[in-house]
């Protein structure tokens, strides 16, 4: 089945309400406030169905005072429906309306010259002529259709319903995973909290685990409604009600996002190319409204370069919450009483560069080029750069960032850690790796225990860079051991068994615990644990607890101690082991 969200703009009393309700039979004012004043003071949600097309509506409030709910219901149109009336023309409201669906990136416009019941036709010519002017000031947004309707006129409204139903499904690109803004939230009777909203990729479905980012609390999916049925999934770009468990209706409100859990990072900064409507100026370090997606909140808008005003810029936003937004979002930014502009997030994630990268960065991704991005990403990252963020990044699944990450030149991409090295990472680890060979001759390790040592480098990765050292012959390679070509070690085994026997007796009865003994003698971790099994086996080693091996010996001196404890104060607990033996209260438990 065909898919498409259209949404009304326009200005206050245009008639989209009316005309909603004359295509769909749905009256979207539903409030009492709504119904005394005549006016659509919230989003309300419609839809008509033709075989295998659907159609659902978003209408939206045209007064000025409700600007900020038209946004929150615009940014998941696939077309716009722009109403003007004949009798009035364009006017104040419908600029600002098709200035913000512009900016949101919706490319085709219905637009409906409604109530040509009160117009003649030289009224009607004028206001064809004011939208065809309108339209030459937008950049994305073109005219598809232009049509007079009356809705006491079934013939007028028989065409626009068979324009709408044969427009083509608009394609979305896919981050790979499902998103989901929540635009209402209510609670049913019976069946709990219920919300409201656009699928914006992705799909879900009853039984799925779902992760509300603003909140941070996983929910599960009862229920999947679309346009008022029962459903066994949602899809990307169906409207949808999710019944949820595991919340309240108080935690969620209008602008949250659902998805998987682990895609998205939310931040305080965020980059993007921004540009001024018609007449407005962006103005650096300026305080704005920033809509994104459902959600808004209070920023401050800083230039990446330069000050004073600007028609058009990269800008950072400096936000009052974190905000949780993919590659490409659009958005929307407002002063108290009027729409500035918008734009393109193009940096949702904070990434640490210095400023010249940041806008080599930034132009890169502005232009589509994401494989430049990319190099820039793995230099500014010395110690590698994560594919799993590609999502959020660049709105690429890991299939995707794979492949663009593969064409970077002279670089190392772990597939199945999804890390992507450098030249620099490589030089950075290696000399990690010689500088603990040159300062303890004796020490062997596995690729294993070092990318352990080195938490930022993947094993793929060390094994990598430590083959290059072994064809160097900086290094060499025994048993699976990496040791320094000076190294005296002859037999690993027996010098790792006798070397922590050494020392396990020489912490007495308060040892270390193995990887901290491993790694003071820079000895591999597998191969440690096989010396204390083998240890142990002999008994010469007592294991006490999960961490904490004790020379039998030792263990014996202080059986001994405890029991004259016991003969001296007729018993022994936690606190007078301690007192008495110097131990903490984890070697007191583990020998009582």
């Amino acid at each position: 089945m065909k898919h498409l969200i259209i949404g009304t703009a326009g200005h206050i009393d245009h008639g989209k309400t009316a005309l909603i309700k004359a295509l769909t039979g749905f009256d979207g004012d539903e409030t009492k406030e709504e119904k005394a004043r005549g006016i659509t003071m919230d989003l309300s949600f419609a839809h008509m169905e033709s075989g295998e097309n659907r159609v659902a509506f978003i209408d939206v409030p045209g007064h000025e005072k409700l600007v900020k709910n038209m946004i929150a219901g615009a940014f998941g149109f696939d077309y716009v429906l722009l109403v003007v009336a004949a009798d009035e023309g364009i006017m104040p409201q419908t600029r600002e309306h098709l200035g913000v669906v512009d900016m949101l990136g919706v490319e085709q416009a219905i637009v409906v010259i409604t109530k040509t019941d009160k117009a003649d036709s030289t009224q009607i010519a004028a206001v064809k002529e004011q939208i065809n002017q309108a339209f030459e000031t937008t950049r994305s947004l073109r005219l598809h259709t232009l049509l007079p309707v009356s809705i006491y006129d079934p013939e007028s409204m028989a065409n626009l319903k068979t324009c709408l139903l044969a427009l083509p499904e608009r394609q979305r690109p896919s981050a790979g995973f499902f998103r989901y803004y929540i635009d209402r939230a209510f609670s049913i009777k019976g069946a709990g909290v219920v919300v409201t909203g656009t699928v914006l990729d992705g799909e879900v479905k009853p039984k799925d685990r779902l992760f509300a980012y603003d909140i941070r609390k996983e929910v599960s999916v009862r229920s999947v409604q679309v346009h008022g049925e029962a459903a066994a999934k949602a899809v990307t770009g169906e409207r949808a009600a999710l019944g949820l468990s595991g919340v309240e209706q108080g935690d969620l409100e209008r602008g949250m996002l659902l998805g998987r859990k682990g895609f998205l990072r939310g931040f305080n900064r965020i980059d993007a190319y921004a540009r001024a409507l018609p007449g407005e100026m962006l103005r650096h370090d300026s305080r704005v409204q920033f809509f994104w997606g459902a959600n808004r909140c209070d920023a401050q808008l800083v230039f990446l370069e330069g000050s004073g005003e600007a028609e058009e810029a990269f800008v950072q936003l400096v936000t009052d919450k974190p905000v949780f937004a993919v590659f490409n979002d659009p958005f929307i930014i407002r002063s108290d009483a009027t729409t500035i502009g918008g734009g393109q997030i193009l940096g949702p994630v904070g990434d640490p560069m210095r400023k010249t990268q940041k806008k080599e960065f930034l132009e890169a991704l502005h232009r589509g080029d994401t494989l430049t991005a990319f190099g820039i990403l793995v230099q500014a990252h010395a110690k590698g750069f994560g594919l799993v963020g590609s999502n959020q990044r660049f709105g690429l699944a890991h299939g995707a960032a794979i492949e663009a990450a593969r064409r970077l030149p002279g670089c190392f991409v772990d597939e199945t850690e999804l890390v992507v090295y450098d030249e620099r990472s490589k030089r950075l680890l290696q000399k990690a790796a010689l500088s603990i060979f040159d300062k303890n001759r004796r020490a062997l390790l596995s690729a294993v225990t070092l990318s352990h040592r080195f938490k930022w480098s993947s094993r793929a990765f060390v094994e990598s860079a430590l083959q290059e050292l072994l064809a160097n012959k900086q290094l060499i390679l025994e048993n699976g051991l990496y040791r320094h070509p000076e190294c005296d070690v002859e037999d690993a085994k027996s010098y790792i068994e006798t070397t922590l026997m050494r020392l396990i007796d020489e912490a007495g009865m308060v040892p270390e615990a193995p990887y901290n003994l491993y790694d003071s003698l820079d000895l591999d971790r597998p191969e440690g644990d096989e010396a204390l099994k083998s240890l142990t086996k002999q008994g010469k080693v007592v294991r006490l607890e999960h961490n904490l091996f004790v020379g039998a010996t030792n263990l014996q001196r202080a059986m001994e101690q405890l029991r004259g404890l016991i003969k001296r104060e007729g018993y022994a607990d936690v606190q007078n082991v301690k007192t008495t033996l110097g131990f903490s209260r984890k070697y007191a438990l583990a020998y009582l």
